[in-house]
């Protein structure tokens, strides 16, 4: 599946040495764990809470995250997947920046003011 998403940016947090991950990815929402048809089939946006650590180690902290919907897709194409990126990339996106303080809310965490969000 490492062909079917793509990390877009790093945004850092009020905690030095948590930030956030942004990707955009295709689902196809064939997971027998989770069942099959309770996801909708394709695109998108996830944003995970990840913690670096001294050693070089980075952890991904589960469920702290936030998932978004962007459009319904029968089959994965990767032009389209370049063009999400890219609109996800823009710093007007308002999709994007609630689910981004949905997920700062959530863990009680807020944007780095001084840093700028960094391109993956």
């Amino acid at each position: 599946m490492s062909n079917r998403y793509v990390d877009v940016m790093r945004i850092p947090t009020s905690e030095p040495a948590k930030f956030l991950e942004v990707n955009v990815r295709f689902d196809d929402a064939k997971n027998e764990f989770m069942g099959y048809g309770e996801r909708q089939r394709g695109y998108y946006v996830v944003v995970s809470l990840i913690e670096d650590h001294n050693d070089g180690w980075t952890k991904l902290l589960v469920g702290r995250g936030g998932k978004g919907f962007l459009e319904p897709a029968a089959r994965f194409n990767r032009r389209r997947l370049d063009q999400l990126v890219e609109a996800a990339r823009n710093p007007e996106n308002g999709a994007l920046k609630a689910i981004v303080d949905r997920v700062l809310e959530k863990n009680g965490l807020t944007r780095q003011p001084e840093l700028e969000p960094q391109a993956a």
